[in-house]
């Protein structure tokens, strides 16, 4: 019983030793193997690291292009929902404060109206009386006379 268990442990050895040199021939030889599925392709492994390569690079291209276009969103989605100015026919600048407008949006159309020569100062005068929290959202006419008081005054009531 004890040899013909062992004969038997050589013989699928044996035929396992076959098999493998033989799938090493085949493969070798016709540059597919036979167990390759319809539409794959063996690749060496340099080709493999260059394909790698190339998808990493296509991969931070493409995180650069979604972070740049994000932005663009971002800023024009910011541009619509805050702060808007419109020139009145007297000279005057009607201001539009929209829902989730900030002092810094609302300073910096106020400079490009050349309402105000420095945005900066407006912000700090709003944060030193404690005015950015109290900011309405509503349409405000705004002349190039007024005081940074006059303005906060009148966006904040």
């Amino acid at each position: 019983m004890k040899k013909m268990i062992r004969a038997l442990g050589i013989g699928i050895f044996l035929s396992g030793a076959f098999v493998f040199v033989y799938g090493q021939n085949t493969n070798g030889a016709s540059g597919t193997s036979s167990s390759s599925k319809p539409g794959y392709e063996l690749v060496s492994k340099d080709e493999l690291k260059e394909l790698r390569a190339e998808l990493k690079t296509a991969k931070e291209e493409l995180a650069a292009v979604q972070l740049s276009l994000n932005q663009a969103q971002s800023e024009k989605s910011l541009e619509k929902t805050s702060s808007k100015k419109e020139e009145t026919p007297a000279g005057n600048f009607l201001l539009i404060i929209e829902k989730g407008a900030n002092p810094v949006t609302i300073s910096q159309n106020l400079k490009k109206a050349k309402i105000l020569s420095n945005e900066r100062d407006f912000i700090n005068y709003l944060e030193d009386h404690d005015l950015s929290s109290k900011i309405q959202v509503g349409q405000y006419t705004i002349t190039p006379k007024m005081t940074l008081s006059e303005i906060a005054e009148a966006i904040t009531k």
